[in-house]
């Protein structure tokens, strides 16, 4: 597991490739953004979107 990832599941999502979409932003098995500050949750509405989160929806730990 990543160092910087808190538990399996996190981890999985970070490091998540998607075979049948180049932007991760079309795929559904993609949940979590990271950007250079934040964490996020996808919006999944065709855009790019994500709502910062601060704590991880799988684990609970602090970001």
């Amino acid at each position: 597991m990543d160092p910087d990832t808190c538990c399996a599941q996190m981890a999985r999502q970070l490091t998540l490739t998607c075979e049948t979409h180049s932007d991760l932003a079309a795929c559904p098995d993609s949940l979590i953004v990271r950007t250079r500050h934040d964490y996020g949750i996808r919006i999944h509405d065709g855009g790019s979107g994500f709502l910062v989160i601060a704590y991880c929806p799988w684990c609970g730990q602090h970001l």
